[in-house]
Order: structure tokens, then sequence, then C-alpha cells
């Protein structure tokens, strides 16, 4: 039974339809946090083993931010943070594979601080490879 069970996880894994869905799911629940996004899957190209998926050019590998300034390493620690506790907890779906290169920054400047010293990183959460979402429930 065990076995059986892991296999059909393992099947589900490798259907990109199912990883497009699990992407429709990330969007929405996060749609009211203007610090997280997720790709979009283009859906004319999503096939059971195809997922082709939006691309932001401006956005680089977090690994780019080790060496930055205090402020924008604990501001880019909140947002992950506050993103993998809202997925455990609330939405009851979780990421799967929350590497370095899944996790991409871009550099926003909020009307509040418009001085190009005091841009506040934003993250961008790209879900690739096989690494489905866990968890089960609605979200």
């Amino acid at each position: 039974a065990i076995v059986d069970d892991f296999r059909l996880r393992m099947v589900e894994q490798l259907d990109l339809r199912n990883e497009a869905s699990h992407l429709r799911r990330f969007i929405k629940n996060f749609e009211n946090d203007s610090d997280v996004e997720f790709p979009y899957p283009i859906d004319e190209y999503v096939h059971e083993k195809v997922l082709v998926e939006s691309f932001l050019t401006d956005a680089r590998p977090i690994l780019e931010y080790t060496g930055c300034d205090e402020e924008t390493k604990r501001r880019l620690a909140d947002i992950g943070l506050k993103a993998v506790m809202k997925m455990l907890l609330l939405d009851n779906l979780v990421h799967g594979d929350l590497h370095p290169g899944n996790v991409m920054v871009t550099k926003k400047k909020y009307a509040a601080a418009p001085e190009a010293k005091a841009q506040a990183a934003s993250s961008w959460l790209h879900w690739l490879g096989l690494g489905g979402g866990g968890g089960g429930g609605d979200g």
C-alpha cells in the first residue's frame, strides 16, 4: 500500500498539468501580497510533458544578494519567511522545491522612499522542476 501510494504521487508529479494547476493556486493564494509573485502558466503550451511559464527578465537569483546590505537581507528574509509560513499554515499548499535557483529577486522603489538607495527587495518565488506542492485540502 505504501509503495503504491508513493508510485501514485510520483506519477502525479510527472504530469506537468498538475504543476500548472499548483501555479494557479499559488497565484490565487498570493494575489493580495505585493511582495511575492509566481510565474503563470501559458495555458496554450501546457501539456502532460510540457510546462511553459511567464518569465521576469529583470529578476536575479537570490544568491546574488548574499553580499548585500543588512537591511535588504532582513527584508528578503522577512518576505521569504512570511511566504513560507502562509503556504504552510494558511494555504495548505507548500512549494516543494524552494532551492536558491527557484527564488528570484527584483528591486522596486516604494513611493514612500524615492531615493535610489532606499530600494527594497521583493522576492519572486519561481515554481520549477518536479518539486510539486505538498499538502492537500482546498488552500
